[in-house]
């Protein structure tokens, strides 16, 4: 009985061998390498409005793939952004082709200084554009809620701003793993009421933590 099943199993293992080999040279080898990033689809002038039928899918093999390149499942976040410089067709688009929509400062508020001695905890991800909630904290007591406020600039120890290595801003804090050096001040956007709310709780002993939220200005 087994032996004459012999036959159709060689068949079928041949048969499904075959397939594997052609799938994987049709499409595993893809799947495996390659990655699906948006670029341009026409040339493309700085300052243009970005609209859905400008943008194509390209499969870019990964060592090809620009940093902060935009996955498919992204592109609604650029649609109605303008782009900030001249694109060529079929280019790689990034999180830095779009000009960034930056906060304006509010009337009633100015940027304040947040030293570094009166930082208690700060993530080496915070950078420019992120929102944070700000708490006074005496490792006595829980922690204060103090407000959120909007990072207007991120400096290290030799008053440099924090930015990627690559250059481009990128909005998602996971992937923010290659800053230029490491955060030691922040400034904030802030109403004179809040700044003076700050100083009072550092002046009392207290220090601060800053707790960014999970999105930046970049990503909105």
């Amino acid at each position: 009985m087994k032996k004459k099943y012999r036959p159709v199993i060689g068949a079928v293992l041949i048969v499904l061998s075959v397939s594997l080999m052609i799938f994987w040279e049709a499409a595993g080898r893809n799947m495996l390498f390659d990655i699906e990033l948006t670029a341009a689809g026409r040339d493309i002038s700085a300052g243009e409005v970005c609209q859905a039928e400008d943008l194509i899918i390209l499969s870019i093999p990964r060592s090809a793939a620009v940093s902060g390149g935009i996955v498919p499942e992204d592109i609604s976040r650029y649609i109605g952004k303008k782009f900030k410089y001249d694109i060529s067709k079929n280019s790689q688009l990034t999180v830095n082709s779009f000009i960034s929509e930056e906060k304006e400062i509010p009337d009633g508020m100015s940027l304040f200084h947040l030293k570094k001695d009166w930082i208690k905890n700060i993530s080496n991800s915070i950078r420019k554009g992120d929102t944070v909630s700000i708490y006074s904290y005496d490792e006595l007591t829980e922690p204060v809620y103090i407000g959120k406020y909007y990072v207007a600039f991120v400096k290290d120890g030799s008053g440099r701003e924090v930015t990627e290595t690559t250059g481009f801003e990128e909005p998602r804090i996971l992937y923010r793993t290659n800053g230029i050096s490491v955060p030691t001040d922040v400034e904030i956007a802030a109403e004179l009421k809040d700044y003076t709310s700050i100083v009072k709780a550092v002046a009392s002993g207290c220090t601060l933590i800053l707790v960014q939220e999970g999105v930046s200005v970049y990503e909105r």
